[in-house]
């Protein structure tokens, strides 16, 4: 039972991981076109 908690955690974890990821990558984006500008 606390494998799959574990397991489940671990899950969540990693998509939060993967959206900030996405994000900081955006945001940079963004930011560098800001400044050819």
């Amino acid at each position: 039972m606390e494998m799959l908690i574990l397991t489940r955690f671990q899950r969540v974890l990693k998509v939060e991981v993967e959206i900030r990821k996405k994000k900081a990558l955006y945001i940079s984006l963004v930011l560098n076109k800001e400044s050819q500008n």
